[in-house]
């Protein structure tokens, strides 16, 4: 803003200063006037957005024995064969998400930092070069 200034100041034209630096004329005008930005994002939720009793419904049987370590790719069907609709997929992962709830490589990963019996997986070296885990 100051640079525009300092060469309209100095004889410069301010859509010749605003074609070089990029910004159009108008927003130069919004600038100076100091107005904000009067978005004001959606009006409506989402289509598809849970309420909150019925987030509590999916994460307890996201979270509960017979479904823990399944993605909804999984938990979805499984519920469907039993005549259960709790969300579909996309939900489930954003909540997932938006909860940090571990999933399948996660549980396996603190299962076996639990359990001093299994033995990490170390690289084996077959030659020059190449390796397997």
């Amino acid at each position: 803003m100051k640079v525009i200034d300092e060469a309209i100041a100095s004889g410069a034209r301010q859509s010749a200063c605003c074609e070089l630096l990029g910004p159009s004329p108008r927003t130069i005008l919004r600038w100076r006037a100091g107005k904000q930005d009067g978005r004001r994002g959606p009006h409506h939720l989402g289509g598809n957005t849970l309420s909150e009793a019925e987030r509590r419904v999916v994460l307890t049987t996201i979270n509960s024995a017979p479904y823990q370590g399944l993605s909804p790719h999984q938990i979805v069907p499984k519920l469907a064969d039993r005549g259960i609709y709790l969300s579909s997929e996309a939900p489930m992962y954003r909540l997932i998400r938006e909860e940090k709830t571990p999933r399948r490589n996660q549980l396996r990963r603190i299962k076996s930092a639990q359990n001093p019996r299994i033995l990490p997986r170390v690289p084996i070296s077959y030659g020059a070069g190449i390796s397997r885990i």
